[in-house]
Order: structure tokens, then C-alpha cells, then sequence
């Protein structure tokens, strides 16, 4: 039987006054925040080319979260996430296809 793998991320109340933001540009792999407890409220994506608008995220592990399919309609789209990172800064990867704000509270 296999070892029950536990989920890195919990569900906290939303972001209020001192949200930061993020801009990450399509094709890139970006370090959001400082590390533990940054608040990640969500993403706002802008998809241009819906063949190539992959996002994904991690939390400071190689596990990463698909928020956004690589085939999604152009136009924007949001990601609401309430999450807080539980090993380490975000990290947010985009498509070619795609470019993300991230807001939340963020230590840094």
C-alpha cells in the first residue's frame, strides 16, 4: 500500500490592504515572494496564443500545480488560489502563450 502523500498547501482567509503583485512574463520561470507563509491569493493570466498558455506553480518542491492548461482561450483568465507556501518562495512557470500577475502578501 502506498504512503498517503500529504498536500503542501492550506486554504487561508483573503488577502487585504498591502497586497503585493508579481509580473511574470510568458516564458519564464520566476521566484515570486521571500519563501514560507507568503500568501497567494491568485494569478491573473493574459493568454495570447491558446496553443501555448501552460502555468504552473510550486510552493519551494519539484511538485508543481498545472493552474493553467496548455490549450486555453485567449483572453484573460483568473486563477483564484488562497493558498499559503509551506516549503519555500513561489514559483510560477509560464508558457510562451501566456504572461501572469501574481498577487497576495508576500514577505518581501
Amino acid at each position: 500500500m502506498a504512503a498517503k502523500q500529504t498536500q503542501a498547501f492550506t486554504k487561508i482567509k483573503h488577502a487585504t490592504a498591502g497586497d503585493k503583485y508579481f509580473p511574470v512574463p510568458a516564458s519564464c520561470n520566476l521566484a515570486i515572494g521571500s519563501g514560507i507563509g507568503d500568501y497567494l491569493e491568485q494569478l491573473h493570466c493574459v493568454v495570447t496564443n491558446n496553443a501555448a498558455a501552460g502555468v504552473t506553480l510550486t510552493d519551494g518542491t519539484n511538485n508543481a500545480i498545472q493552474v493553467l492548461p496548455t490549450v486555453t482561450e485567449r483572453g484573460a483568465h483568473r486563477v483564484k488560489l488562497g493558498l499559503s507556501s509551506h516549503n519555500g518562495a513561489w514559483r510560477v512557470v509560464t508558457s510562451a502563450g501566456v504572461s501572469v500577475i501574481a498577487s497576495g502578501l508576500f514577505a518581501a
